[in-house]
């Protein structure tokens, strides 16, 4: 298998791993199988080109299929991943870093663009991250994990884990995985600039909410 993976953002958990950003309005859901949670929620939401962005990103994949299978060289792959990153870093549009991974083994990375554009830092493959959003991926496998394993259920709700969670008892699992709780989102608190400056304890995050 081979994946990519960006990363520009930082972090919100809520205790017991589950998320609260980027939630809307609350739907009914009645699928208990894991396998019929569709992940609907966009994570790559950093600048408006992202959208063709993305796109862009899958032919950079689909020429590394034909990279692997014709056997080429890693300065071939190299010179077009860069044919196709440069507009967006001349514009100014995308900085980051990119992974091309094969069996588990790193055949590609590189940084591209700042890591810090006030000092002209560059990013490089030890140019940490935060990844904000991107951490729910990694909540809704763990959480399916323990719906596997029947230590919980997609029915349970949050009351279940946070008894004094307003409406708790309306918010199941499944509604915070498909971001349909009605739980605000982070973003649109007035200070929100000022929010996000702080490391907060658990219970500090959830009484944002």
């Amino acid at each position: 298998p081979r994946s990519f993976f960006h990363s520009d953002f930082s972090p919100l958990l809520l205790r017991q791993g589950f998320v609260a950003s980027g939630l809307s309005k609350a739907q009914g859901a009645s699928a208990e199988n894991p396998a019929e949670i569709i992940h609907e929620h966009v994570v790559f939401n950093y600048f408006e080109q992202m959208k063709e962005f993305k796109l862009l990103i899958k032919f950079i994949l689909i020429g590394f299929c034909f990279h692997s299978a014709n056997a080429q060289d890693m300065s071939s792959l190299e010179s077009k991943i860069d044919e196709y990153i440069q507009p967006y870093l001349e514009m100014d549009a995308w900085s980051g870093v990119i992974s091309i991974y094969e069996d588990g083994e790193p055949i590609f990375q590189k940084g591209y663009g700042y890591a810090n554009r006030e000092w002209k830092t560059d990013n490089t493959i030890k140019t940490k991250f935060r990844i904000a959003s991107i951490s729910k991926l990694f909540t809704e496998v763990a959480i399916l994990k323990l719906v596997e394993a029947e230590n919980i259920a997609l029915s349970n709700t949050l009351s279940n884990f946070i008894p004094d969670y307003p409406r708790g008892n309306e918010i199941t699992i499944k509604q915070l995985l498909n971001h349909r709780a009605g739980i605000p989102h982070l973003n649109d608190f007035p200070n929100y600039d000022d929010l996000i400056k702080y490391d907060y304890e658990l219970n500090e995050i959830i009484d944002l909410f």
